[in-house]
């Protein structure tokens, strides 16, 4: 995609219509595969996340004799877990980022 941008000016300086058209139809497709991928990986970290709650729902109420503010502190502790878990996403995309730069240089 950044080797796309870098090409964007020449491109709407020196192409026909259609040329261009075709340039802005490839980012495009581009900008809709970044967006599945991000939708996927949202997903999927959702998806495990309500898992892990179930689950520890689960777990957690079958101990004997479990008062609620035990169940309380369980879910706290899980809250701040999932919360660094919902940064995941956004690192892989910064860290594909790094890659790209570190290559072009």
């Amino acid at each position: 995609m950044h080797d796309r941008w870098e090409d964007e000016v020449e491109i709407i300086e020196k192409a026909s219509d259609e040329e261009v058209a075709t340039h802005y139809n490839g980012m495009t497709s581009c900008w809709v595969k970044m967006s599945d991928l991000e939708a996927r990986t949202t997903g999927l970290t959702e998806f495990f996340v309500m898992g892990l709650m179930a689950f520890a729902l689960l777990t957690i109420c079958r101990i004997p004799g479990i008062l609620a503010g035990d169940i309380f502190a369980v879910f706290r502790y899980l809250m701040m877990f999932v919360m660094g878990i919902d940064t995941i996403p956004r690192l892989v995309e910064q860290f594909a980022r790094l890659k790209d730069i570190v290559q072009r240089l």
